[in-house]
C-alpha cells in the first residue's frame, strides 16, 4: 500500500468515526432532553401543588390567625383606654 492510498483510507475511517461520534450525539441529546423535558413537567405539578397547599394554609390557617390576634390586640387597646379614662377619672377626683 503506498501513501496516497493509505492517506485516503485514513480519511474515510475518520469520517466514518466523525458520522458515528455526531449520531451518537445527537442520540445522547434526545435522551437527556426527553429526561429534562420529563422532570419539567414533574417540577411543574410539584410547584401547581405547592400553591395549592400554600393558598390552602393561607385561607385555613393563616387568616383565621390573623383576624383572631386583630381582634385580641383590638379588645387589650379598648382595655387600655379604658383603664386609662378611669386612671385619669380617679386623679382627677383626688386633685379636685
Amino acid at each position: 500500500m503506498d501513501v496516497p492510498q493509505l492517506r485516503d483510507l485514513s480519511i474515510v475511517i475518520f469520517m466514518v468515526l466523525g458520522i458515528i461520534a455526531s449520531l451518537l450525539v445527537i442520540v445522547a441529546t434526545i435522551v437527556v432532553l426527553t429526561k429534562v423535558t420529563s422532570i419539567l413537567r414533574d417540577v411543574q405539578e410539584t410547584v401547581a401543588t405547592i400553591k395549592g397547599t400554600s393558598r390552602l394554609i393561607s385561607e385555613v390557617v393563616a387568616k383565621p390567625t390573623i383576624k383572631a390576634a386583630s381582634f385580641a390586640i383590638g379588645v387589650q387597646r379598648a382595655l387600655s383606654v379604658i383603664s386609662g379614662l378611669r386612671r385619669r377619672k380617679e386623679r382627677g377626683k383626688k386633685n379636685g
